[in-house]
């Protein structure tokens, strides 16, 4: 596994995968029995404020793509 360093760069752009067993879809009746992956950019956290405005702070990595993202049950999991 690999962890950040001080001073580690993640620009915006650079594909990032994140994995969980969260639902696959907003109003699934369950989590999937297997374990999910999904292939993400990383946004710059300017990029991001304009979605979520002042929540980001520059401690945060905001990653995301149409189509693909992390869901409800994937809080806390490997980025």
């Amino acid at each position: 596994v690999c962890v950040a360093e001080t001073g580690d760069n993640f620009p915006g752009g650079m594909k990032c995968v994140t994995t969980g067993w969260g639902l696959t879809r907003h109003n699934a009746p369950d989590t999937p029995a297997l374990l999910q992956q999904a292939a993400l950019p990383l946004l710059t956290n300017d990029e991001c404020r304009r979605f979520w405005g002042n929540k980001i702070s520059n401690l945060m990595i905001c990653a995301g793509a149409s189509g693909a993202s992390s869901c409800m049950g994937d809080s806390g999991g490997p980025l």
